[in-house]
């Protein structure tokens, strides 16, 4: 999408306090001094409509903050949608939101381990354990007898591509 409202408007509009927007201004003085937004039971996140785009709340919290849209995708990094204090962002790459451990787990993993997967004995494979990781389009994928060796395999690749262990860059 692309940011249609600037700094210089945003800081007239909203106010930023303890991780909220507030609005300065409003349609006869109805809505100053609330808060803005609401909570979008889809996403989890906060939305807040002005002009008739909708802005997640985090997003303009950043342009606020920062004097300049992100650019990248705004990461919470305590992994709580509605913790939008500023210290808590960061603006990430989509491939470091997708490799975070602040992404909840997908309901049906069994290894309790994101990037460990066990395999069902009725797919053929001789092993049980699968490591796997994609990162900048490469797909690091391998097959372990069990669920120690898989998880070796995957630190030995996240360290080799110079990862933390919830898959964060180091540089």
């Amino acid at each position: 999408m692309k940011d249609r409202v600037t700094y210089e408007e945003a800081i007239k509009m909203w106010e930023y306090k303890d991780g909220m927007l507030f609005w300065k201004v409003g349609r006869q003085r109805k809505l100053k001094g609330k808060r803005a937004g609401n909570l979008n039971k889809g996403t989890g996140k906060r939305m807040v409509l002005h002009r008739p785009y909708r802005y997640l709340e985090h997003r303009l919290i950043w342009l606020i903050c920062k004097g300049e849209w992100p650019k990248g995708i705004v990461m919470h990094l305590d992994g709580d949608k509605l913790n939008n204090n500023i210290e808590n962002l960061h603006d990430g790459s989509m491939s470091e939101n997708t490799l975070s451990l602040n992404d909840s787990l997908r309901k049906n993993n069994k290894s309790g381990i994101k990037g460990i997967s066990i395999i069902d004995p009725k797919h053929g494979k001789l092993s049980n354990w699968c490591a796997d990781l994609t990162r900048n389009g490469k797909r690091y994928k391998t097959y372990h007898k069990t669920k120690e060796e898989a998880i070796e395999k995957l630190n030995a690749v996240r360290e080799q591509l110079k990862l933390l262990p919830d898959g964060r860059c180091l540089a």
